[in-house]
């Protein structure tokens, strides 16, 4: 069995406020839920984002370039 890492809304809000800087449109920190052992969806105020395990076991030292491909992955709410 592979030993996942949980991980909690500090860390996760972590890896969000660094996408935010580089997407505007990302919203507030509502919940989460782990998906696979890869990835986290998040749901946001305003729609939803998934986050690689990996990317928030990465986050102190995420490059710019990671933080954009990851603000890609944003998907507003439907209205």
């Amino acid at each position: 069995m592979i030993n996942i890492p949980a991980y909690g809304q500090t860390e996760i809000e972590e890896v969000l406020a660094k996408t935010r800087a580089r997407n505007k449109e990302i919203g507030n920190y509502q919940a989460h839920s782990l998906r696979d052992e890869d990835y986290y969806s998040v749901t946001l105020n305003n729609g939803s984002i998934l986050l690689f395990t990996a990317e928030i076991q990465d986050r102190h030292k995420l490059l710019p370039e990671r933080l954009s491909d990851i603000g890609v992955r944003f998907r507003p709410a439907k209205v």
